[in-house]
């Protein structure tokens, strides 16, 4: 994953229970990496959370809002795209 100034090093994120490395563009270069996500948008409010992740090597995205509803988060809009 892409480090920016929505996500940072510090940030934990694990997919099928290994953690997600967040590198800078800079690592990714110097490591070859060319197939990382970016996360594009990421605000989250009192009850709503607004997302947009890409995957620019696939031209492939995602966006969504999360609503949180009697203290559980669901899923309110989502869509895939593919350039």
């Amino acid at each position: 994953m892409l480090e920016s100034d929505l996500i940072k090093k510090t940030f934990n994120l694990y997919k099928f229970g290994q953690k997600v490395r967040i590198l800078s563009t800079l690592e990714l270069k110097k490591e070859g990496i060319n197939d990382y996500v970016v996360i594009d948008k990421l605000e989250v409010k009192k009850d709503t959370t607004d997302f947009e992740i890409s995957y620019k090597i696939e031209g492939a995205g995602s966006g969504g809002k999360f609503v949180k509803e009697n203290g559980e988060w669901k899923v309110l809009d989502y869509s895939v795209w593919e350039n």
